[in-house]
């Protein structure tokens, strides 16, 4: 017993610091072959050639990710195809540098003892966690780097719509400090950038973004000119594609209220541009209140509010579904075990219920903006070419004012 209480001191101390001692927490680059086909699993055979002629609208998710072979995503993935029909991309992960724009983050060294005498613990109370606790994978970074987020906008991008067709870019690393907050969010916006020009070349009809930064410093802050170099370059992307249909959600910040009025103490990215074809999108209860966690964007931009509260969602397959009361259970059950009333069969049972799990519920902008996609591509492939980007918009917003 006297081993895995130290397991589990070390696993407490990671959950809740967010570092796992793991030299270095794995980002899917340079992975060994046999790790690399955990992070980027092999697509389920599928007809790929008949779904793809099926899509009649592609979305792209640049989040963190998708799990590619979900049953509730298989058919809408649109990979690109070699001449037999397999497919040989999907999107592109620009944190592993590979067309497989998967959640899961291999683990590139076993270091870590006390982390896996942790997880051998739980495995062998219960076996069913297998395929949650897979050791080649790095399990624990993966909860905590929200690596399902990716997946669970997809779910409500395609809502069931067998149309719609999906691409993803992965732009959020699992590994960096957070510390170092600024520099972390400048390479989000650095490589979304770069998603927003590869998802149009693949074919992208509407762009999904979460909002990834909100600056508040003076302009003498050191990274001042990088931001305003970042947000010119995307606008002027943003504006040259007047065809191509941007949605980002407007950030879960207390209600904080912002406006595209070129105030450089206050930039918001990419929910702080201007455009007519950017839709910003703001959180919204069921009964028509402002969700209080949701940033309000103002004129000019370009906004609407959408129920974004009490969403169920799709989770990635083998990953643990732990959410907010769900930790906070795991940890009152990790405190009972430390004083010796409790076992490692009560927290295996606990994680295998919650992993069990085909969706959580979540709140957030990011899953509003995700239902605003579902709106506007719907509406889209029912008006067909005759529709425009601006009709699709205005006709979103008065439908977001009945629901």
């Amino acid at each position: 017993m006297k081993h895995r209480l130290k397991a589990y001191m070390f696993f407490i101390g990671f959950a809740v610091l967010g570092c796992s001692g793991i030299t270095p927490c794995d980002n899917q680059k340079d992975l060994p072959r046999h790790i690399a086909c955990i992070a980027n699993p092999i697509p389920i055979e599928r007809n790929f050639q008949v779904n793809n002629q099926s899509h009649k609208i592609l979305v792209a998710v640049i989040d963190t990710g998708t799990d590619y072979n979900h049953p509730e995503l298989m058919n809408h993935i649109h990979f690109e195809l070699d001449a037999n029909g397999q497919p040989i991309r999907w999107g592109w992960d620009f944190i592993g540098q590979d067309g497989w724009p998967s959640p899961y983050i291999g683990r590139r060294t076993i270091n870590a003892d006390q982390e896996l005498a942790f997880i051998d613990g739980l495995i062998e109370e219960q076996q069913p966690l297998s395929p949650y606790l897979d050791k080649r994978r790095n399990v624990v970074q993966e909860y905590l780097s929200s690596a399902w987020h990716g997946t669970s906008l997809a779910g409500l991008i395609v809502h069931g719509q067998k149309d719609i067709g999906l691409l993803a870019y992965r732009v959020v690393p699992p590994n960096h400090n957070l510390s170092v907050v600024q520099n972390y969010k400048i390479k989000i916006l650095e490589a979304l950038i770069k998603a927003c020009r590869k998802a149009v070349d693949d074919g992208a009809d509407i762009l999904v973004m979460t909002s990834f930064f909100h600056f508040t410093k003076t302009k003498n802050f050191h990274i001042y000119s990088k931001i305003i170099s970042i947000k010119t370059e995307l606008e002027e992307f943003i504006r040259n594609h007047p065809n191509r249909l941007f949605i980002a959600s407007a950030g879960n910040f207390d209600g904080y209220h912002f406006s595209g009025d070129n105030n450089d103490d206050h930039i918001d990215l990419p929910a702080g541009i201007v455009a007519d074809n950017l839709l910003v999108v703001g959180s919204r209860s069921e009964s028509g209140t402002i969700s209080p966690f949701s940033n309000v964007p103002t004129a000019p931009i370009n906004s609407l509010f959408y129920p974004g509260e009490n969403k169920k969602c799709i989770y990635p397959r083998h990953m643990l579904s732990l959410r907010e009361r769900d930790l906070m259970l795991f940890m009152a059950l990790l405190d009972e075990l430390m004083v010796g009333n409790e076992s490692y069969r009560s927290i295996g049972e606990h994680l295998y219920q919650s992993g069990k799990m085909n969706f959580v519920t979540c709140f957030g902008t990011s899953f509003a903006a995700a239902s605003v996609a579902n709106a506007c591509a719907i509406m889209w492939i029912d008006q067909g070419e005759r529709i425009s980007i601006a009709k699709i918009v205005g006709s979103v917003k008065r439908s977001s004012l009945q629901k």
